[in-house]
């Protein structure tokens, strides 16, 4: 890992200057937390439903109607795209070209799926880009030990099917055991416990519980993995405007939120409720795909109508039925869709990619003001019948607190050159070029007064901190170089007083700054990061920048 230095001594020129526009899209001034729904309406047929209005919907949390807020009918229409003139100097890591339509993901884990499976799901995964239509904003991240972005937004679907083909089937052996190993020890057991006399335990018992210990614990930090995974992927998307839909296709799915593995049990169930809130604050619906295809084992009819007379297939038929359990429970709780049982998951991908970009956004101050980490369930109803609704279902009331201890720190390994940007706090950059005038490179930057969550104190008066730090890391495709222990960077904090006159500008027009850099010559791609120390929120921001020979030595 390179050495991203915690150094605060440096130029760093904050000022309320009139910028770029933080935010065109309406929003709700209130102190209170606001619940978004996103809801895909769907009649007999299956057809996604236009033009309903806000007093077509009802919404009740806990059973109990909340006032509805904020209204919007989102529908993609392709032939509205408009290409925006985007400067190369002038960076963002919110804004993408074009109308904005929804955001999908492909997310190919590899961590939970068998390296034979991976085969399928590539394939697959080619054939549902090859299908795809261009202008499509499109990401593909993998999940190994680490979650990592492959391609980041395109609308080209050469450009992410040369992606994907690049990627190769790698061990799911990033932990000690593989999925069809447990499976076999546990059928294996289940067989042994059922065969021996009552109250005898088979010869093999020790070395048994040993392997359910040793499958517990690589269960464990597959979940643990998987969790953490998909709250940064929140973190990385949260700064996006609407809905995001995340395809992931995998071969198991180890996130039961209530379910308690091993010795991580407690642990591992709170931190999925929260990262189930993640998800659902950065309006993201999941869709598990499983590339496991039909299922065409043998079923219990043929053997009697009872698994007592199948023991050796006993543990993989209920595996499916968990599985898909599993999968449904993800769906419903983020508003996606499970796809499971069909060999042509790419096609159901395809059938489902219109729905982040036909839907309706409701909003809703709850009613209760008690955050005590207890579900809520959420209920939307039409006021016609005939038509199915899909939606996330409720989120657990955790009250508002940093999950991150360490704000400094958390930031210094965002800006590794190998983390996707994080879009917690929309960021936009322009980028100087040394000249005449100065010798360093100037980055303007703008940070969205309205991503932050600045509290007022009993003066009316609204205070934060922001540390900021700009890294440079080398780029130079031609002639690759090893990235130097401490890269180039420059460090600061702002310390934020705002009065409510003061508040009320940089809700308008952002907060601006300017940082610079001495770089010798040659190409770089500058990384941006900002963390706000209250929140731990957090935004980093990717620039690239060439620095002429002629004027850096001049």
């Amino acid at each position: 890992m390179r050495r991203i230095l915690p150094l605060f001594a440096a130029l760093l020129l904050p000022a309320f200057a009139a910028a770029q526009p933080a935010n065109s899209t309406p929003t709700i001034q209130v102190t209170s937390r606001i619940v978004y729904v996103d809801v895909i309406v769907r009649d007999s047929a299956g057809q996604i439903v236009h033009g309903l209005k806000q007093n077509d919907f009802h919404v009740l949390e806990d059973g109990k109607p909340q006032q509805i807020d904020y209204f919007a009918e989102h529908v993609y229409n392709p032939a509205a795209r408009v290409a925006k003139a985007v400067s190369v100097l002038d960076f963002s890591n919110t804004n993408t070209p074009g109308q904005a339509d929804a955001i999908t993901i492909l997310l190919l884990d590899l961590l939970n799926t068998s390296t034979s499976n991976q085969v399928v799901a590539r394939k697959q995964m080619l054939k549902f880009l090859s299908a795809l239509p261009p202008g499509r904003r499109i990401l593909l991240f993998t999940l190994t030990d680490k979650l990592q972005m492959i391609q980041s937004f395109t609308g080209s679907p050469e450009l992410l099917a040369d992606a994907a083909k690049m990627l190769k089937p790698v061990s799911a052996g990033q932990m000690p055991q593989r999925e069809e190993v447990q499976q076999e020890q546990n059928a294996a057991a289940e067989f042994n416990r059922e065969s021996s006399p009552r109250g005898h335990s088979p010869s093999g018992a020790t070395a048994m519980d040993d392997n359910v210990q040793t499958q517990d614990s690589d269960a464990g930090l597959r979940t643990y993995s998987t969790i953490a995974a998909l709250t940064q992927l929140a973190h990385i998307m949260s700064g996006y405007e609407g809905r995001k839909n995340v395809f992931w296709v995998s071969e198991s799915f180890p996130i039961a939120l209530n379910t308690t593995i091993g010795g991580w049990g407690q642990t591992l169930s709170v931190d999925a409720k929260k990262m189930t809130n993640f998800l659902a604050n950065a309006r993201i619906a999941v869709y598990p795909v499983s590339v496991l295809g039909l299922d065409l084992g043998p079923s219990l009819a043929a053997f009697g109508g009872t698994s007592a007379n199948l023991p050796e297939f006993k543990v993989p038929f209920f595996a499916r039925g968990n599985l898909k359990t599993t999968m449904n429970t993800i769906a419903d709780q983020t508003g996606g869709q499970a796809i499971v049982g069909t060999n042509d998951f790419a096609g159901e991908m395809r059938r489902n990619l219109d729905d982040g970009s036909n839907y309706y956004t409701l909003a809703y101050q709850p009613q209760s003001k008690k955050w005590n980490k207890q579900f809520r369930s959420i209920r939307v109803e039409l006021t016609k019948t005939g038509n199915s609704l899909a939606y996330r279902r409720g989120y657990f009331a955790y009250p508002d607190s940093p999950s991150i201890q360490n704000p400094a720190q958390e930031l210094r390994a965002a800006l590794q050159p190998d983390t996707p940007e994080f879009t917690m706090l929309a960021l936009q950059s322009k980028v100087e070029p040394p000249n005449a005038q100065h010798s360093g490179v100037l980055v303007h930057s703008v940070l969205n007064g309205a991503s932050l969550n600045l509290i007022p104190s009993a003066d009316d008066h609204r205070r934060g901190q922001l540390i900021v730090t700009l890294v440079a890391f080398s780029d130079s495709p031609a002639k690759p170089k090893p990235q130097p222990e401490s890269p180039p960077q420059t460090s600061g904090v702002l310390n934020l007083d705002l009065d409510p006159a003061q508040y009320q500008t940089i809700l308008k027009d952002g907060i601006a700054f300017t940082q610079q850099l001495q770089l010798p010559p040659g190409r770089y791609r500058l990384r941006l990061g900002v963390t706000d120390t209250a929140t731990c929120r957090l935004g980093t921001l990717d620039m690239a920048i060439a620095v002429p020979a002629q004027v850096a030595n001049r």
